[in-house]
């Protein structure tokens, strides 16, 4: 009985690690994608304005597309193949002092490409900078990993921040986002516990009870 403690205990062990190393990394699917020239889109609570800017079409389906993708954590995705461009955009008020817009990203592809534009209170252009579309953010609350704009220089306004993202000509160019905000020096984003974190929770509470027992039934032999 002893022995098959152990090994129980070994396995779960093992499992919960894999999960920690690798489940944060692992890209769920988008089950259902929609097209829309202009429209409004919920994301994470938030009403975005999504339209878009140029067309393409394969294999009879129009392009651009967006979708929601929950499998391992919550993300709103959109594919822009082909040189299809498509924007969302939406109204942030900046508070006073040194602030951020930040959000998670995650790139599916290495053709997609966005870039984060902001409006003024003027509705002067500014471009913020770009989303590396060659790099993997994994879905973890560790802050190392979310990507920052500084809009410090536009304090007090009200604004209108967009992702416009687009494509190379010969490939898919999925790009998915989430945990969208500005952060003031004094706020930190709320983390959101995807679905693999949620498991090594509890594979971890399991570990715990297993070696309780098993020395709560050592002590008794």
């Amino acid at each position: 009985m002893g022995r098959t403690v152990i090994e129980i205990t070994v396995v779960v062990l093992v499992f919960s690690v894999l999960l920690n190393v690798f489940g944060s990394n692992v890209s769920g699917r988008v089950a259902r994608t929609y097209f829309a020239h202009e429209t409004y889109v919920d994301i994470q609570g938030d009403q975005w304005k999504y339209v878009t800017v140029k067309e393409a079409n394969y294999w009879n389906y129009n392009y651009p597309r967006y979708g929601y993708e929950e499998d391992y954590g919550y993300f709103f995705a959109i594919n822009t193949p082909f040189i299809a461009e498509a924007y969302i955009e939406k109204e942030f008020h900046i508070p006073t002092g040194i602030s951020s817009f930040t959000l998670d990203a995650e790139t599916f592809s290495n053709h997609a490409d966005a870039k984060i534009i902001l409006f003024d209170s003027n509705n002067v252009e500014h471009f913020l900078g770009r989303i590396p579309y060659q790099t993997y953010y994994p879905l973890s609350t560790n802050p190392k990993e979310k990507i920052e704009f500084d809009t410090s220089s536009y304090a007090g306004q009200r604004v209108r921040i967009r992702i416009h993202q687009t494509s190379a000509p010969d490939g898919a160019g999925w790009q998915k986002y989430r945990n969208i905000r500005i952060v003031s020096q004094s706020q930190s984003p709320n983390p959101v516990t995807t679905f693999y974190q949620w498991i090594f929770k509890i594979m971890f509470i399991l570990l715990l009870i297993i070696a309780v027992l098993y020395l709560f039934r050592a002590r008794r032999d």
